[in-house]
């Protein structure tokens, strides 16, 4: 993916209603895109790194824009229907011949009009605070703060399990080379090729990779393991071993 795919990407994301959300999805999948594209030894490593930035959360500078507005606290509506049935009921008692009815009707009347105004009236001003938060980087700062991250992640693209967890392996062709005749021998030299990795006979500027002891039926240094290198680093990976002649005392 381009570099300005990217940015357009990310650009797109902050202008979204759920902007910190769809940055973080972006800037993982950007993330997972250039894993996926890397020149990575390890396929396992490739996957577990893959798997690392689809879970990760990505961090991007926000603040907290406040707000506040006036509004009027909520009316009990249940009191104010009250006083209007209790006002009806008394509008339809004064319409009785009882002259003791016809006041208690006109008395409720008069109790529930001024119980529904004070009611009414009485609804307080409630200050609501509301709060968003905002991203306030723009698409090109938060894309450098996600070359950083990548940055982080190179040092592992080199990792080679089968130098680490799976080490024994190449112990073990190291040591069956040793054992094998001249076919086998080449047969695991052509395998060694295809996983890019070589024997490595002794010399003296290799001397820290090799084991050694000495022996009085040798009349020069002979290489009795190899030592195994790394095609595609020049490291040596699994150590040789090799027999001097023997000084007589």
């Amino acid at each position: 993916m381009e570099r300005k795919q990217e940015l357009l990407m990310i650009s797109d994301a902050l202008k979204s209603s759920n902007a910190i959300k769809k940055v973080q999805e972006v800037c993982r999948q950007i993330l997972a895109e250039r894993i996926e594209a890397a020149n990575i030894y390890d396929s396992e490593v490739r996957s577990v790194l893959i798997k690392v930035v689809s879970n990760m959360g990505i961090s991007v500078d926000t603040e907290v824009l406040k707000s506040q507005k006036v509004v009027k606290s909520p009316v009990s509506h249940s009191k104010v229907i009250g006083c209007g049935v209790l006002g009806l009921i008394g509008l339809y008692a004064t319409s009785y011949d009882s002259g003791l009815v016809r006041l208690l009707g006109g008395t409720m009347s008069i109790v529930a009009g001024f119980g529904a105004g004070y009611y009414l009236q009485n609804a307080k001003d409630v200050v609501q605070t509301s709060c968003e938060i905002k991203i306030v980087q723009n698409a090109a700062d938060i894309l450098s703060e996600l070359d950083d991250v990548y940055a982080n992640f190179t040092g592992l693209f080199d990792c080679n399990q089968l130098e680490r967890k799976y080490s024994s392996i190449l112990k073990w062709v190291q040591d069956l080379w040793s054992e094998g005749s001249d076919d086998v021998k080449s047969d695991i030299k052509k395998l060694l090729a295809k996983i890019k990795y070589e024997f490595v006979e002794f010399t003296p500027d290799l001397s820290l990779y090799f084991d050694s002891n000495q022996a009085t039926d040798v009349e020069q240094p002979t290489t009795t393991l190899p030592a195994i290198r790394n095609m595609s680093t020049g490291d040596i990976v699994l150590n040789g071993h090799v027999i001097f002649p023997k000084l007589e005392d």
